[in-house]
């Protein structure tokens, strides 16, 4: 991996130069969490992005010429959760797989888990607000009828279907405002309220925070503030063949070569390594290395083997190999990385 797959950004929390590695941006988005947040938000020279989970807060920053350069990296891109993506401020458009959207001030997006998108035409873009649930979450509270929120209409049935694992087809739902930003402040003050929640973390903000949820997509619900139209994107064949080689090398969890995955689905290796580059933007050989990596630093967090035993464990034989991969990642060994993060 070359120089030219990494930007630099500067850690708002711990005030030092980070890389980010380009191939994590393309891969598929994976969150344990039940719901997190990510923000977006335009200066004068530098733009700034926050996310929020359960459990810290982080933020970075980037400057025009950084910005610009990571657009290039932007690319369609799919999350194993549902995201509400609204403009608070400014507009943008969203590809929702090759169909692109205009959202205006206050319009919402709302994206099915595992539909390939991505943020475009940003010049206009001031705040932005991405909120990520989990299925389960939102199975919850469409199981529990003493949840109240509209159960009708262009937003219930949007989860409805979606929740739906048997289905093949993929959705976005398009929620346009029907009135000035202003009449529709139930909405945009919601969004506030959940990164208020996420920001000072109080005793039992995970309820306020599922409580807030409600409310907000009651008021998405609402007809009289919001027509909602649906985007439905049908899954082919190739799709379905590339999902099952990514599922592969997920349950893995270790090195795995295209040519052993043509092998377990009988097809030819290079056949499915072409498809998965065209779909993911990376080779099968660097997705599985992504993978790997991420299984490292939760056996090296979370277990008391020897390094050189995770190394063996994830199918490596060469150890600079993926001392390299992993340095490339964290700008550290494993070693110190353990030392860093491991709870004692």
């Amino acid at each position: 991996m070359s120089e030219q797959d990494f930007f630099v950004h500067k850690n708002l929390r711990t005030e030092r130069e980070e890389k980010v590695s380009i191939a994590e941006i393309r891969s598929t988005r994976q969150s344990d969490y039940d719901i997190s947040l990510e923000t977006f938000e335009k200066g004068a020279t530098t733009n700034y992005f926050y996310r929020y989970t359960l459990n810290k807060n982080s933020a970075f920053s980037m400057n025009t010429q950084e910005s610009k350069y990571f657009e290039k990296f932007n690319l369609l891109h799919a999350q194993n959760y549902f995201v509400l993506i609204c403009p608070l401020k400014g507009e943008l458009s969203v590809n929702l797989d090759g169909h692109v959207v205009k959202l205006n001030e206050g319009d919402v997006c709302i994206v099915d888990k595992n539909l390939f998108h991505t943020e475009v035409a940003r010049q206009n873009e001031v705040q932005t607000f991405f909120l990520n649930i989990s299925a389960d979450l939102m199975r919850q509270l469409f199981n529990n009828r003493f949840v109240y929120f509209h159960r009708s209409g262009a937003v219930f049935d949007f989860f409805q279907q979606t929740l739906d694992e048997t289905t093949t087809e993929k959705q976005a739902l398009i929620l346009k405002r029907n009135y000035s930003p202003a009449k529709i402040a139930s909405v945009l003050v919601g969004f506030s309220a959940i990164e208020a929640e996420f920001k000072v973390k109080q005793s039992g903000f995970v309820f306020m925070l599922k409580g807030l949820l409600v409310r907000l997509l009651d008021a998405l619900a609402n007809g009289n503030l919001y027509t909602g139209s649906a985007i439905r994107v049908l899954s082919p064949e190739r799709n379905i063949v590339i999902q099952q080689v990514k599922q592969l090398i997920d349950l893995r969890e270790a090195k795995i070569s295209y040519v052993d995955l043509g092998a377990a689905l009988k097809y030819n290796g290079n056949y499915l390594n072409r498809l998965f580059q065209k779909e993911y933007g990376l080779s099968i050989k660097q997705y599985s290395n992504i993978v790997c990596i991420r299984r490292a630093d939760y056996l090296l967090i979370n277990s008391n083997k020897s390094v050189k035993e995770i190394i063996s464990q994830l199918g490596f034989t060469n150890r600079t190999s993926f001392n390299r991969l992993f340095q490339q990642k964290h700008g550290m060994g494993p070693a110190e990385y353990r030392k860093e993060h491991q709870v004692h």
